[in-house]
Parts: structure tokens; sequence; C-alpha cells
């Protein structure tokens, strides 16, 4: 694999971003549905995602699932079914091609590997379920050397990303349905409902943002070092107010 640098600003360099949601539970509530729905689109946009990555219990219906798939927004989608999604994976394809039949890259399945070859061979896989790695989603350590150089699941609901085994970095995506039994210790303040960006290029820089206000939670860049990745930039906040004041700048770093 490619020695992976740190880097001050991924936005000046040429790196491919992902959109990483999770658990949106559309079935619980047709306002929910509207609501996430239309806030992943901007949400897209406005950070320059090139693909969306969706980690699993999305919706019974696969209308409503392809409702995330936007093509004018997203050049690529991933998505894996969750244990709350009856959806045969051939048929969500098919109901997604309608909404973006000059997409090249839609993937859909209980599992999904990939590699990003421009960058190395960095390999990343994504599954609802933590226990498709054999870990869970509340620990910081692996007896496993794993093959994927980054792992992403659902499911938890919990926010949570670290480096496991040898360096791979492993992401929880938390929900943007509610998140919650967040494993942390140190009594951070966490967003009730998140997303991420993951960027990957000379460096792998992830980004955690509050799903309701648009607020950087907290930013992590990784660089190759030695046998794994080292966690080597991370700001978390505390003091961000519950509520912003009407007229404030929705970011915080």
């Amino acid at each position: 694999m490619k020695d992976l640098l740190d880097i001050d600003d991924p936005e000046q360099n040429d790196s491919k971003r992902y959109m990483l949601i999770s658990d949106p539970h559309f079935s619980r509530s047709d306002v929910d549905l509207l609501d996430i729905v239309s806030k992943v689109h901007k949400y897209g946009e406005e950070h320059n995602c090139d693909e969306i990555i969706i980690g699993g219990d999305i919706s019974k219906d696969v209308e409503e699932v392809s409702e995330l798939i936007l093509e004018d927004v997203f050049d690529g989608f991933k998505i894996v079914k969750g244990n709350h999604d009856p959806w045969d994976p051939a048929e969500l394809y098919q109901e997604i091609r309608k909404k973006a039949p000059n997409s090249k890259n839609v993937f859909i399945g209980k599992k999904l590997s990939w590699e990003e070859g421009k960058y190395g061979d960095i390999r990343m896989s994504l599954s609802h379920k933590p226990q498709e790695f054999k870990i869970r989603s509340s620990t910081t350590e692996s007896p496993y050397d794993f093959l994927d150089d980054i792992i992403l699941y659902g499911h938890s609901h919990a926010p949570f990303d670290r480096t496991m085994g040898e360096g791979s970095i492993v992401i929880g995506m938390g929900s943007v349905f509610t998140n919650y039994h967040v494993p942390y210790k140190d009594n951070r303040k966490m967003a009730k409902r998140s997303f991420h960006t993951l960027d990957i290029g000379e460096s792998v820089s992830l980004e955690h943002y509050d799903f309701d206000r648009d607020i950087l939670i907290e930013r992590s860049v990784y660089r190759r070092k030695a046998k794994g990745f080292e966690n080597c930039f991370k700001e978390i906040y505390q003091d961000v107010l519950e509520e912003p004041a009407t007229g404030e700048v929705l970011s915080y770093a």
C-alpha cells in the first residue's frame, strides 16, 4: 500500500469524498423520511461528496430507500442491507437504476468490499453489523489483523471511529435517525443524529457532523506509519450551544 501522508486540507487535494450515513429507519415515520432525505441531499451537495455510502436499516420499501439516490448530487452509491430491510438487493438495484440510469457506480449487497486503486491499494469494506468483521461496536482492541484498511458499519447507532488490529481504520457510522450507546468514557458531548464525510487521497480524513445543525463535531486525519494508521489530529467539541443563536454560522472547528 502507498504511504498515506498527513495533509492540512483534503479539499485542496485530488481526493474522493464519501458521505457516510446509516440506520435512517424510514418506515417509522413519513416525516423522518422527508427530513432525512432533504438533509442528505443538501449536505451531500454542500460538502462536495462524490458518493454516498449507506449502512443499512433504511426502509421496508425499496421506493423509500431509492429516495436517497440523487444522481445530480452523487456520482455513485454503495448500500448494504440491514436486519430491518426485507428487500432483496437485486430488487433495490432495479429501483435505483430508474432514478440513476447513468451512474456507473451502484453497488448493493449484504456486505461490500472494494479498493481505491487511484491512491494505492486501499481496501475498504462495508457491512451493516460490526459482527461481520468479528468486532463489537464498543471495542477498541482486536486480536485480529484485518484484511481491510477501512471498515465501515452501522447497526449500533454509535458514531465511533478508531484504529484496530494492525492499523485498520474502523468507523461506526452512527445513525441519522438517533444515536445511542456511544461507547465513550470521557463524557463527550455527542449529536443526537450524525453523519460523516470520508476523504480518501494522499491521507485519510474523517469528519463527523451533527446531522441536525451541520456542525463539525470532530475531525480525524490518519497517516500510514510503520504497521498501520495513526490518528494524528482530532478535535472534539465541548462548548457548542444546544441551540445556535439566530444567524450564527453553523460550523465549528
